[in-house]
C-alpha cells in the first residue's frame, strides 16, 4: 500500500484508481501460485504496468516463492 501511495502522490492518480484490494489480492495470488490464473496481474500489464511494473517487481523480490 505504501508504494501505491507513493506512485499515485507522484503521478497524481487516485490510489484506490491504480490499485484496489482485489488487484493487490490478485497480484499476490499470482506471485505465490496460490491461484490459477491467465495472463498477467492488473497491476504489471496496462497502464499500470507503466507506472509501477518495475517497482512492483523489486518489491516481490523480497518475497520469494
Amino acid at each position: 500500500k505504501a508504494l501505491v501511495a507513493e506512485v499515485s502522490a507522484s503521478h497524481h492518480v487516485s490510489g484506490e484508481l491504480l490499485a484496489s484490494r482485489r488487484q493487490i489480492n490478485q497480484l499476490l495470488n499470482w506471485h505465490w501460485k496460490l491461484k490459477p490464473q491467465n495472463g498477467q496481474p492488473e497491476l504489471i500489464s496496462g497502464w499500470r504496468a507503466e507506472l509501477m511494473a518495475e517497482k512492483l517487481t523489486l518489491l516481490l523480490q523480497e518475497y520469494p516463492r
